[in-house]
Parts: structure tokens; sequence; C-alpha cells
């Protein structure tokens, strides 16, 4: 894996982690047929990254009893996407944080996190007219100060009357052509999900 090492970082350096899937996807098919390891962490870990849950489950299912055994890294890895999969927010920051990753996944963690705060944050400010201070620091995995911090800076007013309640200030973007139907539909769901 050390031959692949510097391949694999330039890929993370340049964001391109649809490129790593696939250098990775090729290694493992060339370790099948070779005496070396495949990069399973970092596969799953991109996996994760792009939000593609589906082959993350796949992946795990496919590594060998054996290497998950010898590579405790895999498992804390497999236990963010079991978060993920089951929109268990406290569980996904409690996982990111119980682990001591190594420099790469260390890295690949820190990106997976903050893409995960971002897209929930843009969930939380469009899909809630009013949102408590405790529900907005559960989603975002930040203390009651940090999410204050946040929530300030981003513009969001406090409710005049009811204390630890916030208007959101929803976000400007710009659509991509084609996208809307895809983030209505994953609005709705979360949506839905927060008031399970």
């Amino acid at each position: 894996m050390e031959n692949y090492e510097a391949e694999m970082q330039s890929f993370i350096a340049d964001q391109k982690y649809e490129a790593l899937i696939n250098y990775c996807e090729d290694l493992e098919l060339s370790a099948a047929m070779g005496d070396f390891q495949a990069p399973y962490d970092i596969l799953l870990i991109s996996y994760l990254i792009v939000g593609d849950l589906n082959n993350a489950r796949f992946l795990w299912k496919r590594i060998p009893s054996q290497t998950k055994q010898q590579n405790p890294q895999l498992g804390a890895l497999w236990s963010i996407g079991q978060a993920l999969w089951n929109e268990n927010y406290p569980l996904f920051y409690a996982s990111v944080s119980a682990y001591e990753w190594n420099v790469m996944i260390g890295t690949m963690v820190s990106i997976l996190i903050e893409q995960f705060r971002q897209k929930t944050f843009k969930l939380l400010s469009r899909g809630f007219s009013m949102i408590s201070t405790n529900t907005i620091s559960t989603h975002l995995g930040l203390s009651p100060e940090d999410t204050l911090q946040l929530i300030a800076e981003r513009g969001w007013e406090e409710h005049p009357e009811i204390e630890g309640m916030f208007k959101p200030k929803p976000i400007e973007e710009i659509l991509r052509e084609g996208s809307s139907l895809a983030d209505l539909q994953s609005l709705t769901n979360y949506v839905v999900f927060l008031h399970k």
C-alpha cells in the first residue's frame, strides 16, 4: 500500500473523492490477485464522504473477516457508516471522536465531519421556521456555546418570547440545474426524520 499512498494523498489533497474511489476499487481488484492488502479503510471513508452509503455497506460485507479483525480502524469507520445509515447524529459525532485515526484517515474523517456539519446546517436552515438550541447542538455535534456562536455568525434571530428558540436565516444558494427535485426530496426526508 505504501507504493499507492502518494497517489491517494494526491486525490485527497485535490478533493477528488470519486477518482479516489475508482482508484481504490481498482486496487481492491488487483489485491485479490496479488499479495498486498487493499486499502479498504480509504475506500470506506471515501464512500462515506461522497454519501454513498449503499456501496459502503457492500464494501463492509465483502471485506474478509480476518482483515476486519486485524484492522480495528475499519470497525471504527464502519461505526461511523452505521450512524450515518441510521441517521443517528449523536452516535455519528461520538464515533468520529472515539478512535485515534492514522494521519490519512484522520484527515478524511475531519473532511467528513465538516461536510456533514455543513449539509446538516443547510437542512436545518431550510427545514425549520423555529428551532431550539439543543436540537441544533445535537444535529451539529457542537457544544451549546459553540452552537450559539455559530448561529449568531449566521444571523439567526432568537425568538423574542421563547428563550432558547431561534429563527433560522435561510442560506442563499444558487440552485444547480436539474437538482431541485432531488434537493426537495432530501429536505423532505430530513424533516420527516426530525419529527419522528
